[in-house]
């Protein structure tokens, strides 16, 4: 329940934020007196932050759903499959021995 909280709240930051830099962007572009006549680096500094931002938390916040609503793509699932195999297999070089699972029974059954 935590975790899904915890998206969320992810989710309704990244909105806010957004919509703050969208603010800022169309105040910006309409702002051509004072401090700012003239800049036009800044001008574009801004207008960059203001779509870069949202597009790279969005993907932020896609890959968080993903991980708390358990919609992992096929090739993450296969990658997170063989880091836990190579983890296991490394395990066992060090150790000079054969994985449990790999072990047959020794009980005799």
């Amino acid at each position: 329940m935590a975790n899904i909280r915890g998206f969320y709240s992810h989710l309704w930051v990244c909105l806010l934020i957004t919509l703050g830099l969208v603010g800022i962007g169309l105040y910006v572009g309409q702002y051509q007196e004072g401090w700012m006549q003239g800049d036009e680096n800044f001008q574009t500094w801004i207008q960059w932050n203001v779509w870069l931002t949202p597009i790279g938390w969005g993907i932020g916040v896609l890959i968080h759903a993903m991980e708390v609503f358990g919609k992992k793509p096929q090739f993450i699932k296969r990658w997170e499959a063989r880091q836990v195999h190579n983890y296991l297999d490394q395990e066992a070089f060090e150790n000079k021995k054969t994985p449990s699972f790999f072990a047959e029974s020794t009980t005799g059954d």
